[in-house]
């Protein structure tokens, strides 16, 4: 790709929201977590290194609860509301670290909802994070209508 050229990234949509007759978005509902992810994953997917892209070089995804545990996430329970941030710093003990976080109200507190592992350089960490940050803010001026359910599964209930 030529140094003036941008790839073109999808956007993370967090919600499902109806074009109303009145030519207006109206919200319908939050995506699940397991949406977002391959979201994320897609949009990774168009960063380019070395060795492939971030998406297939990242080490880790790990995923926050309500009460903070990152093991125990339901992914197909609702991704927060909120207003979404991106942030790239060092790894604790080694790597970079791409941390999510969601804050759910203009005054309260940010809140880590998603954690990305990398064993690769910071330049290539910080060019993920900038697609990430950009993507869910590109997800902001798109929409996408709930899923329909299937006639069987509307059935079965």
């Amino acid at each position: 790709m030529a140094t003036n050229e941008t790839a073109v990234r999808p956007a993370i949509r967090t919600m499902y929201e109806t074009l109303g007759e009145d030519g207006y978005r109206h919200y319908h509902s939050q995506q699940s977590i397991r949406s977002v992810e391959r979201q994320m994953r897609q949009v990774l997917a168009t960063v380019p290194c070395e060795d492939g892209n971030a998406e297939s070089i990242l080490e880790w995804i790990s995923w926050y609860s309500e009460n903070g545990g990152i093991f125990d996430v339901d992914m197909d329970a609702a991704f927060p509301k909120g207003e979404v941030l991106v942030s790239a710093t060092p790894g604790g003990n080694e790597g970079w670290m791409i941390y999510v976080l969601v804050q759910p109200d203009r005054a309260g507190d940010l809140r880590p909802v998603v954690a990305i592992k990398y064993l690769s350089n910071r330049d290539l960490v910080f060019e993920a994070a900038k697609a990430l940050a950009l993507a869910f803010d590109e997800g902001l001026y798109t929409s996408e209508a709930p899923p329909v359910p299937d006639q069987a599964s509307a059935n079965a209930r």
